[in-house]
Order: structure tokens, then sequence, then C-alpha cells
């Protein structure tokens, strides 16, 4: 209701579907030192609730800037390229792409969040090659022991949503760009 009442009309431009979900999440605000140093009960209570992010002073700090982590899942999708065949790289990237769908699609049913890290086809198109396993990790998958079976499982949470959708996007985009080179070279 309130996206349908507003003066730009985001139904059309974001082209949302009937009862959909919106996650919106906030921006932290930038202030100055001095800023941050005032007391909060001098803000309104909204603005209270708002992290802040001071702005860092003029002299540079003594400490060694850390390392920049990698992603994960561009990691995974790295390995997947360069340990396979175009072919078997975009069977891999078509198969992950449909269990995030299946997910996406039946967000409530257990049985797409689950694959036996054994099983034949998972095992030939994604789980047994090299990338598979830490592809399934970086989207969210866990491996456990189910009845003595290891399965990838990923469990339902509020924090996992997010990152299934990013990583569904990630991968989506990056089977159609596998599928597109390899049509291309043949």
């Amino acid at each position: 209701k309130m996206i349908k009442d507003d003066a730009i009309p985001a139904v059309e431009t974001y082209k949302l579907e009937p009862d959909c979900v919106l996650h919106c999440m906030g921006k932290p605000i930038e202030t100055t030192a001095a800023a941050a140093a005032a007391p909060a009960a001098s803000l309104p209570a909204v603005a209270a609730a708002v992290p802040t992010i001071p702005v860092a002073a003029s002299a540079p700090s003594p400490l060694p800037t850390p390392a920049v982590v990698a992603d994960p899942l561009q990691t995974a999708l790295q390995q997947l390229r360069s340990f396979n065949s175009p072919q078997v790289y975009a069977t891999a990237l078509s198969t992950l792409a449909k269990i995030l769908a299946n997910i996406a699609d039946h967000p409530m049913e257990e049985k797409y969040r689950k694959v036996k890290q054994q099983n034949v086809a998972f095992a030939k198109r994604l789980g047994g090659l090299n990338g598979g396993d830490a592809a399934m990790r970086a989207v969210g998958f866990v491996l456990e022991q189910q009845e003595g079976v290891p399965v990838y499982q990923l469990h339902a949470s509020p924090e996992a949503w997010p990152k299934l959708m990013a990583s569904k996007a990630t991968i989506d985009a990056a089977a159609i760009e596998a599928e597109r080179l390899l049509t291309a070279h043949t």
C-alpha cells in the first residue's frame, strides 16, 4: 500500500507482483566526528535508532589496512570455470541455478533445501566437480549427516533468504553468460 500510494509508480517501475514481499534495508548515515559525539538525547527517537558512521579524522591510521576478503561464491565459480570444460561449467551453473530457483519458488518446502551429496546426478553435474562443494557452501548450504548420509542442507532463516536471493542472481547471470559463450564457440 505504501508503494502504491507513492508519487513514483514503483509498482510498474520495479515490476512488483501482487502480494510480493519487499525487503527494505536502511543505509547508515555518515556524520562528522563532532556530530557523532553529540548526545543521542538531542536527536529525535527515529534518528537515534539509525546507526551512524563517524567520519575518520584526517590523521592516517597506524594500523595496517586489512586484506580484502574474496567473495566465496566468486571464488567457487572461478574454481568451477578453471578446472572444468566450458560444457561441464555451464551444466554445473544450470544445476545450481535450478536448485536455487526451486528453493525461491517453494521456500516453505523442506525437500528443495536438501541435496544428498552422493546423489549420482548431482555428483556428476555439480557436487563431484572441483569447486562444486565450495559453490554449494557459498550460497548457504552446510554439509550435514542425516541418517548416516551426507546431505547439503540450507537452513531457513531470515539471514539466509537475502543471501540466497543475491546468490541466485549471481548464478543466474553466470549461467546465462556461460551458455552464451558455449553457443558462441559451437
